[in-house]
Parts: structure tokens; C-alpha cells; sequence
């Protein structure tokens, strides 16, 4: 083997490695706090992302190969100053938004080797792991409990999404598509036991998009396709038959009572409230990227979640990082709509949603949707066999 191939060769590995710990960290984000303990072969989610920071840097190093966008370079530049001021004033800093902010460049600066059936892939097998990881903590045999302390829902929203407005290749097998399938599934035992109201209202706007686009299509060319006779009854059998179960009785029980303040959160206002006036305390700046803690409405103290990534941004980086990130996420939204792909539109809209009430881009599987977003705006699905040209074009450069 020559020197060339050898090197080349590396360059493969590199970057299978790379597109391996993307598909680990989807998998992994949304139980993060349902397996703080967990570890497997000495792995967890933390290291997880720990490893996928240093591969971006190999590859940014060595192969020269990250098509940086979006003004994500601005992003970390801005970022790394703030740092660096916080080190000189010697203030404490949490590792989680290093972590997290580099995420955010490395998930808009994937190569386009990439594929998007793993992407998806990995999705599909989060939310079969999530929906597991639900029923353990929300359904004792007797009672059922709110699992979104330890479950990231979010995972349901962005599966759904992908399962209804993405585009797959037809030739996926047999076992992908019973994956697919499972996956589709789970989304709704996440986010019935999850509880949120935000996202079960996601769900629906979803599935009425859907449902007024068929209507649409139906009104222009008058045609119905065969299989949605077959669809229709039986959907409405298996509801009949899934809201006749004491389980599914009981959930709906107090999901609705969840309602009776409509979308407020006493908690969460509290918070956005404290943001304000940390952002007041130190316009320009913030109040930095440490522990903060703050007098809840139930006068207890309780740390600062960042529940609103807008409002994280404005208290912990002031207006210096919002700038940069205004940027970033304004230019996003400029590509994704010159792109015209109706996913990418679904997709960043709800990462956009999201940021209001979870967090966005401080929430591991809520910017773990930014992989996905990145892949499908790179271009439509190829065949395997493009797809592998373009990877071995990657290596070679």
C-alpha cells in the first residue's frame, strides 16, 4: 500500500469514526439524566460528546475538510473571548456550554459525506431506547408519572417530524423499515407520558399540515390514493381500542389537568423573569457561563436552568453573544428558506419553537437536531453507491 492510499485510508477511518459518535450522541441525548450513572465499557453521553469536540478539531487539523457556515466561526470566536474575560476575572465557568456551543458549530460544519439514512437511523433507535427508558419511570404497574424529568421528549417531535415530512429512499430493507415504524410508535408513549403540553401541540400543528396538504392535493387533482381507504377505518379502530385502555385513561386524566393554566408555567415565569434581570445587570456581557442560582417563586433556591435559550443568552452572554448568534441563526434561517426543502423548514422551525420553553441549543437533543437539519440541507438523498463516492471524494479532497 502506498504512502498516499495509507493516508488516505486514515483519513476514512477519521471520518467514520467522526460520523459514528454523531449517531452515539443522538442515541444517547434524550436519557442523559435517566442514565446519569450510566456507563458502557467505560463510555457515557458526556465523553460521548467530549470525544466528537476532539474528532471536529482532528478533522479541522489534519484534513481540512469542515465547511464552516452560518457565521459559527463568529459564534466561537465571540464565545472564546467571554471565556477568556471570565478566566481573567477568575469567575467559575460550567464545562456543559463549552461542550455545548461547540456542538452547535461542529453539528452546522458536517462534511457532506454524510449519510442521512444513519442520521435517521439513529433517531429511530433514540426514540425506541427513550420509550423504554419512559415506561420505567412512568409506569409502576398500578400508577402512571410524568417521565420528562428523565426523558427528553423532544426526541418524539423531531422523529414524528422526520416520519412525515422527510424524504427516505423506498429501498431502505425490511428491518429499517419496521425500525421506522417502531419508532413512530414510541414518539407517542414519549410524549404522552411526558406530559408537555408545548410538544403534543407541536405534534398536532404537524399532523395538521399534513392533513390540509392532503386535502390540498385532493382539491387540485381529485384523486385519492387507494391505500388511505384501507387507512382511515383502521386508524380509527386502533384509536378506539388504545383510549378504551385504563393506562391511556389515566394519562389523559392528567395530562388535561396540566391544562388548567394553559401553557403557563409558574416556574419557568419565574425564571424568564430572573433572566431579565440578569440581563439588565450586565447589558453588554452578561453575567457569564457559571452557576447561578436564584429565589424561586416558592422562595427556594434553585439553579438557573437557561429553560429559554433566547433569554440564556441575553443573562449569560449580554448582548456581545446574542449579536453573534443572531447572526448565526438568521443566516440559518436565510439558507433554509432559499433551499426551499419543506423537512429543513419543519425542522428548524421547531429547533426555533423548542428554544422557546427547552432550552434550544443549551438542551443535548434539541441541538442534536441541527445533525439532521445540516444533513438534509446538504442535498437530496443519493444512492449508496454516490454516497460512497462522495465519501471517498472527502477523504481524498
Amino acid at each position: 500500500m502506498t504512502e498516499n492510499n495509507l493516508i488516505n485510508e486514515q483519513k476514512s477511518t477519521i471520518l467514520t469514526i467522526y460520523e459514528a459518535l454523531f449517531c452515539l450522541f443522538i442515541i444517547f441525548a434524550p436519557i442523559t439524566n435517566a442514565m446519569t450513572e450510566f456507563t458502557f465499557m467505560g463510555f457515557t453521553v458526556t465523553t460521548v460528546l467530549l470525544l466528537l469536540i476532539i474528532a471536529f478539531w482532528v478533522i479541522c487539523l489534519l484534513m481540512e475538510k469542515i465547511h464552516s457556515r452560518n457565521f459559527v466561526l463568529l459564534v466561537l470566536l465571540f464565545f472564546g473571548i467571554e471565556l477568556f474575560r471570565l478566566y481573567l476575572k477568575a469567575k467559575g465557568i460550567q464545562i456543559v456550554f463549552i461542550s455545548l456551543i461547540m456542538l452547535y458549530v461542529a453539528a452546522l460544519s458536517l462534511p457532506s459525506c454524510f449519510s442521512k439514512k444513519k442520521i435517521c437511523a439513529s433517531f429511530y433507535v433514540s426514540a425506541i431506547i427513550s420509550a423504554f427508558f419512559t415506561l420505567i419511570y412512568g409506569y409502576s404497574g398500578s400508577s402512571v408519572s410524568r417521565s420528562a424529568t428523565y426523558v427528553d421528549g423532544s426526541i418524539s417531535i423531531f422523529v414524528i417530524a422526520i416520519f412525515l415530512f422527510a424524504k427516505e429512499h423506498d429501498e431502505c430493507g425490511a428491518l429499517y423499515k419496521f425500525i421506522r415504524y417502531v419508532a413512530f410508535a414510541s414518539c407517542f408513549i414519549i410524549t404522552m407520558f411526558g406530559m408537555s403540553r408545548s410538544r403534543l401541540l407541536l405534534i398536532v400543528l404537524m399532523f395538521l399540515i399534513v392533513i390540509i396538504n392532503e386535502i390540498r392535493k385532493f382539491l387540485m387533482n381529485g384523486v385519492v390514493k387507494a391505500y388511505i381507504f384501507f387507512l382511515i377505518p383502521l386508524a380509527i379502530i386502533l384509536i378506539y381500542i388504545v383510549l378504551s385502555l385504563d393506562i391511556v385513561q389515566e394519562l389523559l386524566s392528567q395530562l388535561s389537568t396540566r391544562f388548567d393554566d394553559g401553557f403557563e408555567s409558574s416556574g419557568r415565569d419565574a425564571e424568564n423573569e430572573v433572566a431579565l434581570k440578569l440581563f439588565n445587570k450586565s447589558k453588554f456581557f452578561g453575567m457569564g457561563w457559571g452557576d447561578i442560582y436564584f429565589v424561586n417563586y416558592d422562595r427556594s433556591t434553585v439553579p438557573f436552568h437557561n429553560h429559554s435559550m433566547y433569554l440564556a443568552i441575553l443573562a449569560r452572554g449580554g448582548l456581545f453573544m446574542a449579536f453573534a448568534f443572531l447572526l448565526s441563526l438568521g443566516s440559518l434561517v436565510i439558507e433554509v428558506i432559499k433551499s426551499k426543502k419543506v423537512f429543513c423548514i419543519v425542522c428548524l422551525s421547531l429547533l426555533l419553537l423548542l428554544g422557546y420553553g427547552n432550552a434550544g441549543i443549551f438542551n443535548y437533543t434539541i441541538c442534536s437536531s441541527l445533525i439532521l437539519l445540516t444533513v438534509f440541507l446538504r442535498g437530496d438523498e443519493v444512492e449508496p453507491e454516490e454516497q460512497n463516492r462522495k465519501f471517498r471524494s472527502s477523504v481524498n479532497g
